[in-house]
């Protein structure tokens, strides 16, 4: 059985969607999203901008990515912070 990476190419310009990782693999969209986030936790630099997916190791690309990514992760951190609040209010947290 391949893997998913087997499925993602290694250059920007040949970015693939998550609908044909899905096609090609015959798997849902969860599984797919799943089989990515764990190919990530596992060291496989799987870049995304919106115009698919590709693996990259382009030190430039990679910076671009962090500072996506730590920029999304932030924004939900500010967001979570008045429902931490209200939860802790109510004596669930």
């Amino acid at each position: 059985m391949r893997t998913i990476t087997s499925y993602i190419p290694t250059n920007k310009e040949s970015a693939v969607s998550r609908e044909m990782l899905c096609q090609w693999t015959g798997l849902p969209d969860r599984k797919v999203r799943k089989l990515i986030e764990l190919a990530r936790n596992e060291g496989v630099m799987i870049l995304s901008f919106g115009q698919g997916y590709y693996i990259s190791e382009d030190i430039d690309e990679l910076e671009r990515y962090y500072r996506q990514e730590h920029s999304r992760a932030i924004r939900i951190l500010v967001r979570l912070k008045t429902i931490r609040r209200t939860l802790r209010k109510a004596g669930r947290l």
